[in-house]
């Protein structure tokens, strides 16, 4: 026993491990390996040591006293205990790509691996953030049944043709919009539609305003539109055409035709020369007679009327129809159309026309020599039946032509 002892001790005076290379920077796996092998040796040493020591001191030696205690050790390297976390720290591990990262299980004998320069499991606490998504895994992810948002970020603009119509004019809306969408308008008189471009007639003069809900039928989302500044429909006016007859002398009959109502800004009559409210005309022959005038507001409004009117009886110079030669009773017995009475001499030139032959019965420009009814060819009355009679009156700026028929009866 005392030969073990004494060799025990000699083993551990001239033991010198070799500890340098735990200062280098473990360049590779096979040195790794060594150092946990030669802990495991060396700590193998060590207890083998602290059993041979504690039996040294429970067991007394031939001399009756306690071996010597063993010499503190100036090296460190001298600890052979090498901790796990101690030769974590030694080695910087470095990021490598997510699917170059493989995880593996061991059992609690199992050596432990020391973490390499190219390989770092990095896990992430549930309340950490994560590096963004990319656009197109955002799109994979869209649900179809997303819920909707107030926020739409989606395009859609609403318009309208004219903000300002006329009383009866339709107003037109449209909506613009780059994507599929459902819409529902909106109008302030209580109407609604479903029409992406709606068209609206209001029958009530007054200012308005519209909107529309869109919503796309991709995203789900939706978002209210506004008409901006709304829309105004102007006032209905009431237009009138009012007809005067009017005698300016015997031989001119003339009409005067007035559009009535407020604000008004301009009239073209249709046909006519002029843009006055009032239009004057002369009309000596009886029948229908039909104007139409266009009538502008002070709103730019635009109004169409019609006015129907007849004349009954032809102008002609008040001339008769009919006069009775034969019979000398100092009653129409002579013919001269009733408006050459008040013209002097040369104003005028009547003519008397058999229709049957086209001769000239009478000829007179002197309104105090009236025809008789007698041929002059023949000097006999003509039998009774009707006569073509013309006249050629100078007025005022030009000559005139009147035309007519006079009637022989006994």
């Amino acid at each position: 026993m005392k030969d073990f002892e004494q060799q025990l001790k000699q083993a551990l005076t001239d033991y010198q491990p070799d500890l340098s290379g735990q200062g280098e920077s473990w360049n590779s796996i096979q040195k790794k390996l060594n150092a946990k092998k030669r802990v495991r040796y060396f700590g193998g040493i060590a207890a083998g040591i602290a059993v041979v020591a504690s039996t040294l001191v429970l067991w007394p030696n031939t001399d009756g006293q306690l071996p010597p205690p063993l010499p503190p050790s100036t090296d460190s390297t001298a600890s052979l205990e090498v901790k796990p976390n101690e030769l974590d720290a030694r080695v910087e591990p470095q990021k490598v790509k997510s699917n170059e990262a493989k995880t593996s299980t061991t059992n609690a004998t199992d050596e432990v691996l020391l973490p390499t320069q190219e390989t770092e499991i990095v896990s992430v606490a549930e309340d950490e953030e994560v590096e963004p998504k990319t656009d197109k895994l955002l799109e994979e992810e869209v649900k179809p049944n997303a819920p909707k948002s107030d926020n739409a970020t989606f395009y859609a603009e609403v318009s309208v043709d004219n903000a300002k119509v006329c009383f009866g004019e339709k107003l037109q809306f449209h909506l613009s919009t780059k994507e599929p969408v459902s819409v529902v308008w909106t109008f302030s008189n209580g109407s609604t539609s479903e029409e992406p471009n709606p068209s609206l007639l209001v029958n009530k003069s007054g200012k308005y305003a519209a909107h529309a809900t869109v919503t796309s039928l991709i995203t789900g989302n939706s978002k209210e539109v506004f008409i901006k500044n709304g829309f105004e429909v102007y006032p209905k006016e009431n237009y009138t055409i009012d007809v005067d007859e009017v005698y300016a002398d015997n031989f001119e009959r003339k009409y005067k035709l007035d559009v009535e109502g407020n604000n008004i800004v301009k009239v073209n009559w249709i046909g006519q020369k002029s843009s006055d409210k009032t239009l004057s005309l002369e009309l000596n022959d009886r029948g229908n007679y039909q104007y139409t005038a266009e009538v502008y507001d002070v709103n730019g409004c635009k109004y169409v009327l019609n006015k129907n009117f007849n004349v009954e009886n032809d102008n002609n110079l008040l001339a008769p129809t009919a006069f009775t030669p034969t019979v000398v009773d100092g009653v129409n017995d002579f013919f001269l159309p009733e408006a050459l009475n008040s013209l002097p001499a040369g104003k005028f030139l009547l003519r008397v026309i058999n229709p049957s032959t086209g001769r000239i019965l009478f000829e007179t420009e002197n309104p105090d020599k009236k025809w008789n009814g007698y041929n002059p060819e023949t000097g006999k009355i003509m039998p009774t039946g009707t006569y073509i009679w013309t006249a050629i009156v100078c007025g005022k700026d030009a000559s005139k032509t009147f035309t007519g028929k006079i009637s022989i009866v006994n």
